[in-house]
């Protein structure tokens, strides 16, 4: 199984992302600039679920804090700043 379809499981079990959401032809329509941010989301966190499963150095806490935030809108990141 590859580390995307992992990656999908692992969303759809603790996060409750990932489902077959039936979107009509016309919501599932993206211009340039949203293609290309999501395409951007997607690789970064490509890239970040890859450097936490390699011998990459990060203490605890920052580890704890990159899996917990990893998939969080940034209204709840954001929220979660203003309470500390």
């Amino acid at each position: 199984m590859s580390v995307w379809h992992q990656l999908r499981d692992i969303m759809m079990a603790y996060r409750n992302i990932g489902q077959d959401w039936q979107f009509t032809q016309e919501e599932m329509q993206f211009n340039e600039e949203q293609i290309e941010l999501l395409q951007k989301y997607y690789d970064a966190n490509g890239l970040l679920i890859k450097c936490l499963m390699s011998d990459c150095f990060f203490t605890r806490e920052v580890r704890d804090k990159i899996e917990d935030e990893l998939f969080l809108p940034i209204v709840e990141i954001e929220k979660r700043k203003e309470q500390k």
